[in-house]
């Protein structure tokens, strides 16, 4: 990520080496990214506490994770679904949108 960093000459980027289980982020984040990260469950549990309200969780995953949706923790969603290609990979590869579902309240 540094390297990467250094090479676009990106300005308003931090990285941070930490475990998420221990981290403190000083604010929410609107988006969290994640690669070949964790399973759904264990991600959304683990970044879910550091994202605003109204933030998306965007999992990169290979094949279409259809059992992990399946254990997604209660209050998540799919918001959107999109099959990546990636050039010289002869793969599957997904990107989901996971987002907190809206608390209708009724009166």
């Amino acid at each position: 990520m540094q390297q990467a960093v250094l090479e676009l000459g990106l300005q308003n980027v931090v990285v941070i080496q930490a475990r998420v289980e221990g981290w403190r982020p000083p604010a929410c984040f609107d988006a969290v990214i994640s690669r070949a990260f964790a399973s759904l469950n264990d991600f959304v549990t683990f970044t879910g506490k550091h994202a605003c309200e109204n933030a998306i969780l965007y999992a990169m995953k290979g094949r279409y994770p259809l059992s992990e949706l399946a254990e997604l923790p209660e209050g998540w969603k799919v918001r959107a679904q999109h099959s990546l290609h990636v050039p010289g990979l002869d793969a599957e590869r997904h990107l989901l949108e996971l987002q907190r579902e809206l608390v209708r309240v009724t009166s």
